[in-house]
């Protein structure tokens, strides 16, 4: 990976502690960015770097063991991942939903991470919960991110929810933003932002990295 690559995965403990696990989601988004012939390669890498960046916080910062990802998020943060692949490889939303149930099956991904796959995009059997576990965090992003027409209207949509704003916006709005393309990202909240410089060689140095099978 090049020192892009590897400087956006910088981890604080606020991201583990209190940040709960559906801050992992978020955290997943830059892995599906990476050029990556595999989806199963990615997932892999994935899974890998969000519990690696979780070790990283060490002593009291990580409070206790219970702040550890589990199967559950870990296997959401693989899915996350793989859907904003295939979508910036160009693929349909039913190819990126595709490839993760896929990944999520021959990884023996839990059944609740393999059911939330089976009914995004369906508002009569999606459970649209922000009560911040991964499991509804997973489904409410990816929900969002496939039903609206733009990036915008993803993350209003998901943070308008409450809960667990942050991470619904988040994830929602790599998903969506990942459909899109840098098109899609209103203009104007690019002026808002600081070190937008800083971001996009950020951006840049994920789209040049690979991630090798």
């Amino acid at each position: 990976m090049n020192p892009a690559f590897e400087d956006v995965f910088g981890w604080t403990a606020d991201d583990v502690v209190g940040g709960a696990a559906a801050t992992l989601l978020a955290r997943a988004v830059p892995y599906g960015f990476p050029d990556c012939d595999d989806p199963g390669a990615r997932a892999a890498a994935t899974v890998e770097g969000v519990a690696a960046g979780v070790e990283q916080t060490t002593g009291a910062e990580r409070a206790d063991a219970a702040h550890d990802p589990d199967s559950d998020s870990l296997a959401a943060c693989a899915v996350v991942a793989v859907v904003v692949g295939e979508l910036v490889a160009g693929g349909s939303v039913d190819d990126a939903l595709s490839a993760a149930r896929s990944v999520a099956f021959d990884r023996g991904a839990p059944v609740g991470v393999r059911e939330t796959l089976a009914v995004v995009g369906d508002p009569a059997a999606a459970t649209l919960d922000t009560g911040g576990g991964v499991g509804a965090t997973l489904e409410t992003a990816l929900h969002e991110a496939v039903a609206a027409a733009a990036p915008e209207e993803a993350v209003v949509s998901a943070a308008s929810r409450g809960g667990a704003a942050s991470a619904l916006g988040a994830v929602a709005g790599g998903v969506a933003g990942a459909r899109a393309g840098v098109d899609g990202v209103p203009p104007r909240w690019l002026n808002e932002l600081d070190a937008v410089d800083r971001l996009a060689d950020l951006a840049a140095g994920l789209a040049d990295a690979r991630i090798e099978p």
